[in-house]
């Protein structure tokens, strides 16, 4: 897409419930959470996972006051 388009293509992870989740950084050296509308968990077996390993992303919004 870089090549074709001839722009930098970031990757994104959003839903509709929550919004813009994280995003790639311009430096490509991970993602930026937005921890100031939303938390995000990685878990593995129920137990938080380790830097690293794959998961289950879980998130718990902080702007919806109706559902938690």
């Amino acid at each position: 897409m870089e090549t074709v388009f001839e722009c930098d293509v970031f990757d994104e992870y959003s839903t509709w419930d929550f919004g813009h989740g994280a995003w790639e950084r311009v430096e490509r050296e991970g993602c930026h959470i937005d921890a100031d509308f939303l938390i995000m968990e990685i878990i593995r077996d129920g137990e938080p996972a380790a830097p690293g390993e794959q998961g289950e992303i879980v998130v718990t919004g902080l702007l919806n006051y109706t559902i938690p």
